[in-house]
């Protein structure tokens, strides 16, 4: 148990290091792998860039259908509907 919470404690610190950035004003950017999204350019506008990657329920397409144009692929929907 002791060697689960040394892993988590640095992924729960990271969250709430970025909710306190974004609180304070600081923008957040999500991306989706597999492309080249060159993260120098987000920290050079003054962001902080967040990888989003998940899988496996079709619920996430769906959710991101309003918000994401439908010939966009499959993996990179589900991504943004998981962080909705």
């Amino acid at each position: 148990m002791k060697a689960i919470n040394s892993l988590q404690a640095p992924q729960q610190q990271w969250l709430l290091d970025l909710t306190k950035a974004r609180n304070s004003g600081t923008k957040i950017i999500g991306y989706t792998p597999g492309g080249y999204m060159p993260e120098e350019l987000i920290y050079a506008c003054g962001a902080i860039p967040v990888a989003l990657i998940r899988g496996g329920d079709p619920e996430p397409v769906a959710a991101s259908a309003q918000y994401v144009p439908r010939f966009l692929d499959t993996f990179a929907r589900a991504q943004i509907g998981y962080r909705m």
